[in-house]
């Protein structure tokens, strides 16, 4: 949560980051996160989405939410794959596991 407060985002998201239920989201945000969150299920974005994003954001931006949602995506997978622990703090790398390999 320090991480949003120092990007800007209130105490009453953080504390409620459940965008359908919690009032203090805009609509482009709610849309943007829908977005993000169908990414995640299904990958598949209906036309209906797609018209609701482009109402709030230009070709350009929209390029770029999808770059980041799939970059992350990507990530996240490669994280998984590796089983990649956290740092201890922010720019701090722990120490590689070793495999049974010795790889």
């Amino acid at each position: 949560m320090t991480l949003g407060a120092r990007v800007g985002i209130s105490a009453e998201k953080l504390a409620n980051m459940d965008w359908r239920t919690n009032a203090g989201f805009e609509p482009v945000e709610r849309v943007i996160l829908e977005y993000a969150e169908v990414m995640a299920h299904n990958g598949k974005v209906s036309d209906d989405l797609y018209g609701r994003l482009r109402r709030y954001l230009s070709e350009r931006e929209l390029i770029e939410l999808m770059m980041m949602v799939g970059m992350s995506h990507l990530v996240n997978r490669f994280h998984a794959t590796f089983q990649t622990e956290l740092e201890a703090a922010p720019g701090e790398f722990s120490t590689p596991r070793k495999t049974s390999s010795g790889d």
